[in-house]
């Protein structure tokens, strides 16, 4: 009894969990910039401006869920990309990832989701994630 027992709290305390569930995510304020290191190379992603939130508030009915989209600047190896993304696909508009030289950058999500008032004065931050292809 005392071995299974033994057992089962090793297997439960060695279990990781994440929050996000992504531990390559990248949050990034909005008009700030960010500095991964990707496969060893040093670059910077920028959110430079929040082109679009029409997603559906909280305690709405909406017809539609809307989206967020956003104007990023990408800088590596002396060279800076200008990126228009967004949470889904909205081509020939918006696309949700891309890639730039040699890497692949995806918008994941877009925070605070509206709830107003209570998420009115929360930084809004886009977490985004790269990786070197």
């Amino acid at each position: 009894m005392i071995i299974v027992l033994l057992i089962a709290l090793g297997t439960l305390f060695s279990c990781k969990k994440n929050k996000t569930g992504d531990d390559d995510a990248l949050r990034i304020r909005l008009y700030g910039c960010a500095s991964p290191i990707v496969s060893g190379t040093q670059a910077q992603l920028c959110f430079d401006s929040l082109l679009t939130d029409s997603r559906c508030p909280c305690n709405a009915d909406c017809i539609w869920r809307g989206y967020a989209a956003g104007k990023f600047s990408f800088s590596v190896d002396g060279q800076t990309h200008q990126l228009r993304l967004a949470e889904f696909a909205i081509p020939p508009v918006f696309h949700k990832d891309t890639t730039v030289a040699g890497y692949k950058i995806e918008f994941v999500d877009l925070t605070p989701y509206p709830c107003w008032p209570e998420n009115a004065d929360k930084t809004v931050k886009a977490e985004m994630k790269i990786t070197k292809l």
